[in-house]
């Protein structure tokens, strides 16, 4: 009878603490994974197997730092696993996008992708020139600003 009595003592307040640690961890790492893997250039399904990934990695890695012992940490095996796991995808894909698109326009900016179509009215006539980006910042005093397009 004396073993079925013992009991471990749980700290509620501790195990609340330590489940937002580890949605904290979630976060960042959601963050940081999104930017990795938008700068990597992935697109489509093998985006969001990075991210189940680097989940099953942060599982991992609070497992080792609970010594296997999770049911002493946090609340249940749901809340160890998963947390709030689809806010963490949204800020995961927010991220993506955003890296994804930055490292697009960077390269299309280096590659000199958009060119500038300068437009210059003389007397009766309209002088339609196509310059590159670079060429165009390089001779702006030369164009009227208002009738520049760049595509």
């Amino acid at each position: 009878m004396e073993n079925f009595m013992k009991f471990e003592k749980l700290n509620v307040k501790t195990m609340v603490e330590n489940s937002q640690t580890a949605q904290a961890i979630r976060i960042i790492m959601s963050i940081f994974g999104g930017l990795a893997c938008g700068i990597m250039g992935y697109t489509g399904f093998n985006g969001f197997y990075f991210y189940f990934a680097l989940n099953i990695l942060i599982c991992v890695f609070l497992l080792i730092k609970s010594q296997f012992q999770y049911t002493k940490y946090f609340r249940g095996v749901m809340d160890f696993l998963l947390g709030d796991i689809y806010s963490n995808l949204l800020c995961f894909i927010m991220f993506w996008c955003l890296a994804k698109a930055i490292k697009h326009i960077t390269q299309d900016l280096e590659e000199n992708q958009y060119e500038a179509l300068a437009i210059s009215s003389t007397k009766n006539t309209d002088i339609k020139e196509k310059y590159t980006i670079n060429e165009f910042l390089m001779n702006k005093q030369a164009f009227d600003t208002s009738n520049v397009y760049i595509k």
